[in-house]
């Protein structure tokens, strides 16, 4: 018996009429494209709406958030990374009560010999020219007008005497986080005569709340989220946000990509203090591209490989267009280790000057009871749950949307559409094979022995179902004995 849901039984107009089920129709994996949102400050005047738009460029950035600025800079990062997942922006303002950071750079002369002055500052190159007997204050002139030229920096200079001081754009701690690098790349040389003193960049205080944010996506889903700030009131505001959209009843969960830039030994302290399967924070130490760009890079990275395979580990893939730290400053094995031990992911970087993604760990370490766990160590757990939910209603609802829940024993007919405990146990059964096959979860026997499906006692229109799959873990270490012949 076929039973239609468009031509109904008691038609009596004479004609031939067809109507379509597509309920059988996605018989491939179920496709979770994912939606990415990059969070930060503008520069711009009158300040953009606190609202989500997508974007496709960097110019479209600028355009919304301004030259310069946080998501300008954060956008440059994400777009060399990844120019295919759907990304959106949400610009905020500075907080009212905050500062920006400031640097000093110092200039002693005059110049011996002519040449140039090759900067890096906060990620961006700046040569300044210098000629035979330029004095300290011309070449400080000088500087600062490189500088000023160059609006896409995410600072500005004023110039007195020899003093360049550089004030970010964007108030707030992310500021401090900027670095000034002289001769960064091998074989670079600084003019005979010619002195700078590069003073670290402070004084950024108060990043905004995050409460905004949400506000303007209540009910949007974002499957990456990724913003400059790693401070204590964020991360909690973060933290809370993501427990909350992770629920059964909202189920629009994201995964958050943050950098963090200190020493390993304090950067192990604040990832100890931490605990949540859907943070993410990459440590680095005084690196020339600011932690923003590498987190908003990290980004654009992990939701390109995430939303192809969820369960692809992350190593080794190459931020383009991010620096470095010279290779004094670079974390040892042992810190990375210990990094990895306290809920801090770590980067790598190759011969080549490449910066890698080595481990993308979440800040989980405990479970709620507060015993250590592994359970959500790696990001991937995170992406590989979440695709799970996401096909698993996605099959339900276009497989039985419409259904009745029938007795069981009674052998209905072909076509009806009825659902009993029996049937959805031989689909469920069916979805776990089809994520074995995906490379999603492993001993399928284990899977399906722990399917049950039952007829809720209180509402007889609900089916519970429950299941254990075995999440595949991904090849991320090899450990080797090479043993001589006896």
């Amino acid at each position: 018996m076929v039973q239609f849901t468009q031509i109904s039984d008691t038609l009596l107009v004479p004609g031939m009429f067809t109507e379509f089920d597509a309920s059988n129709a996605d018989s491939g994996p179920t496709l979770q494209p994912y939606d990415v949102l990059l969070v930060g400050q503008h520069t711009k005047s009158p300040a953009p709406a606190v609202a989500a738009s997508q974007v496709f460029t960097v110019a479209e950035v600028e355009a919304i958030a301004g030259r310069g600025s946080q998501l300008a800079m954060m956008a440059a990062a994400y777009f060399a990374n990844n120019t295919i997942t759907s990304v959106s922006i949400i610009p905020i303002d500075d907080d009212g009560a905050a500062a920006p950071a400031t640097s000093d750079i110092v200039v002693t002369g005059p110049a011996t010999a002519t040449g140039s002055l090759r900067l890096i500052i906060a990620g961006f190159q700046v040569n300044v020219g210098v000629t035979n007997a330029d004095s300290a204050n011309t070449i400080a002139t000088a500087i600062g007008a490189a500088v000023t030229a160059n609006l896409d920096l995410p600072v500005t200079a004023a110039v007195v005497t020899n003093t360049v001081t550089l004030t970010a754009r964007n108030d707030g701690e992310a500021g401090n986080d900027f670095r000034v690098f002289l001769n960064y790349f091998t074989g670079q040389t600084t003019p005979a005569g010619v002195g700078l003193t590069l003073n670290p960049f402070t004084g950024g205080t108060t990043n905004p709340a995050l409460a905004q944010v949400f506000a303007a996506i209540p009910n949007s889903q974002y499957h990456v989220i990724c913003s400059p700030y790693t401070d204590t009131t964020s991360m909690a505001a973060l933290e809370t946000e993501a427990d909350a959209r992770w629920d059964a009843l909202k189920a629009i969960e994201f995964a958050y990509l943050g950098c963090r830039q200190d020493t390993a030994a304090n950067l192990i302290t604040y990832g100890d203090a931490r605990n949540n399967e859907h943070v993410v924070v990459f440590g680095v130490n005084n690196s020339p591209s600011p932690p923003l760009q590498l987190a908003a890079a990290a980004a654009g990275q992990i939701a390109r490989s995430g939303e192809q395979d969820p369960a692809l580990p992350f190593t080794s893939l190459e931020l383009a267009g991010m620096l470095p730290p010279l290779p004094a400053d670079q974390f040892s094995f042992a810190n990375r280790q210990n990094l990895l031990l306290d809920g801090m992911a770590t980067f790598r970087y190759g011969s080549g000057g490449e910066v890698q993604i080595e481990r993308a760990r979440t800040n989980y370490q405990t479970s709620a009871g507060g015993s250590p766990s592994s359970a959500y160590r790696d990001l991937n757990v995170h992406l590989i749950l979440s695709y799970l939910r996401f096909d698993w209603n996605a099959r339900l609802t276009n497989g039985f949307a419409r259904f009745k829940i029938g007795d069981p024993e009674i052998n209905y007919a072909a076509g009806s559409r009825v659902i009993t405990t029996k049937s959805a146990k031989a689909f469920g059964v069916n979805v776990l094979a089809r994520w074995a096959l995906q490379g999603l979860i492993e001993d399928l026997a284990s899977a399906k022995a722990s399917f049950t499906v039952d007829r809720n006692a209180a509402e007889g229109g609900r089916l519970d179902f429950r299941f254990g799959p075995d999440l595949v873990n991904g090849f991320r270490i090899g450990a080797t004995q090479i043993a001589f012949m006896p």
